[in-house]
């Protein structure tokens, strides 16, 4: 990104630590571009603090951080104030109680990181029905013809096993103009079948379960 090495030119590593908490703490759904995130970064350079604030409250504590910890959330504000000299240092940051250890909730956590997959997933049925619905009378809200699912599976089965694997799922993704970073993630996402620690990718009744899901 252009802007944001010059607007957060302090403190990125602390960035870059919220940055991966979703896609972008200013990107909800993963579908802006860097110049819309870019212009978002020089809009809280310049507004006043307590406008920044608010404008902060509004892009990132919203209802992906509900499940999150006071103590967390806390953190996360430190981390992305928009003025570089009252954001948290690194020293603080590795000081902190919520890094230590010391009050994040293992419970949360886990809430959180299945929240953030049934995104990631809901993100893949649906470039996947909006791809096939190009192509063919299928609806894009709703996929009932089991024999259609079937069809859309066994396109995207290139080598015909019987499994997505991992490679196959980023060529259909990038078909329908995913971006890279969230295809990683979205993979990441899904149920992969494992064999002797080895992956194989998503199975037939996996993949039904992730495009029969409701949003």
């Amino acid at each position: 990104m252009i802007y944001t090495e010059h607007i957060y030119k302090t403190n990125t590593s602390n960035f870059s630590v919220c940055n991966s908490v979703y896609s972008h703490p200013f990107d909800k759904y993963a579908d802006k571009s860097d110049e819309e995130i870019n212009d978002i970064l020089i809009q809280l350079s310049c507004e006043e603090d307590n406008q920044n604030l608010e404008l902060l409250n509004e892009l990132v504590f919203d209802e992906r951080t509900e499940g999150l910890s006071d103590s967390c959330i806390e953190l996360m504000r430190s981390l992305l104030h928009p003025d570089p000299k009252k954001r948290m240092t690194s020293d603080s940051f590795l000081r902190h109680p919520w890094v230590q250890g010391l009050t994040a909730s293992w419970a949360k956590l886990d809430k959180t990181h299945s929240e953030q997959s049934m995104h990631l997933q809901a993100r893949f049925r649906k470039k996947i029905l909006k791809k096939f619905a190009e192509a063919s009378s299928i609806s894009g809200e709703s996929l009932d013809d089991k024999s259609r699912l079937r069809e859309i599976f066994n396109a995207i089965d290139l080598e015909g096993n019987g499994v997505l694997d991992p490679n196959e799922l980023r060529v259909v993704l990038r078909s329908a103009g995913e971006e890279e970073d969230t295809i990683s993630r979205i993979v990441a996402s899904l149920d992969l079948k494992q064999d002797g620690g080895k992956v194989h990718g998503v199975s037939w009744d996996a993949f039904q379960k992730v495009m029969n899901m409701k949003d």
